[in-house]
């Protein structure tokens, strides 16, 4: 997708380390610059476990303390000391994403009428939601109808598991996200999507991880994903829907290209790994 005079909205997903959508650069402000060259987008599911694989032990540091509701974790906070207007609006929209990801999962053609009404919003191949960045995507209406096609047939799904592990994950990737202009499954670290997690529990089987950008309404970004325009496999729709995944983490942050940036990373099987609370020594 190109965006016509303001930052661009980014959908990605990856298992393990694959990278299957395309990446788009910030508009000019004289005109949307055209997309870099791109590598075509594949599905590739991987269960961890590969024999002599050994995990830098850099990359399973310690996480921060542990907090009773993932709803209330102050991580984007953290670095300041403060949970201003927007984290707080970040926190909602985690909520709300958690709800619709299980919505959707729990009758997926609930979110047909929706993607109609989306659908009367393109002229060609422009959609452009009031309120929201106007888009130019590759495949038009075309996309959404498969979309339409796909959910109505799609079986229903079990809901999702919250994980606070992999809430922490997720939010410290989209962290690290919004310190940049980019949009990348790389840790500024050097760290796998898989490696984020494991910093925080044990993973079991399959696994896969999901970045949304430029909406801050839980269900446009679903229906972004379930669209997932010039991605052939449409492999943010198959994550959103695998019914092998049992638990998911969500962290949003602000963006500073893209206003908004959610990571979703969703897991076969998680065991969270068990934090010590900081002790506080006074005197006496």
């Amino acid at each position: 997708m190109t965006v016509l005079d303001k930052p661009c909205l980014l959908v990605l997903a990856a298992c393990w380390v694959v990278a299957c959508a395309p990446s788009h650069s910030p508009s000019s402000p004289t005109g949307p610059r055209s997309a870099p060259e791109q590598k075509k987008p594949e599905l590739f599911w991987k269960t961890w476990g590969t024999p002599g694989v050994k995990t830098p032990s850099w990359w399973l540091s310690e996480p921060e303390e542990e907090d009773s509701e993932i709803s209330a974790e102050s991580a984007d906070g953290g670095e300041d000391g403060e949970l201003d207007a927007k984290s707080d609006a970040m926190r909602v929209l985690e909520d709300q994403l958690f709800e619709e990801i299980n919505r959707l999962r729990n009758n997926p053609a609930s979110y047909t009428d929706a993607l109609v009404v989306f659908r009367n919003l393109y002229q060609d191949r422009l959609v452009a939601v009031p309120g929201q960045l106007a888009l130019l995507t590759k495949e038009g209406k075309s996309a959404v109808d498969e979309a339409i096609g796909a959910i109505r047939q799609a079986a229903p799904q079990r809901s999702l598991r919250r994980s606070l592990g992999l809430s922490r994950a997720a939010r410290a990737h989209a962290r690290d996200l919004s310190r940049t202009t980019k949009l990348t499954h790389l840790g500024g670290d050097g760290s796998s999507a898989h490696h984020r997690m494991m910093r925080h529990g044990t993973l079991k089987g399959t696994f896969a991880e999901n970045i949304g950008a430029g909406y801050s309404e839980a269900d446009l970004l679903l229906m972004e994903l379930l669209v997932d325009d010039s991605v052939p496999s449409r492999v943010h729709r198959i994550h959103l829907l695998a019914p092998m995944f049992t638990v998911v983490g969500i962290g949003c942050s602000v963006h500073p290209a893209y206003r908004v940036v959610c990571v979703m990373d969703f897991a076969e099987s998680f065991e969270e790994r068990k934090i010590k609370k900081k002790q506080t020594i006074t005197g006496g």
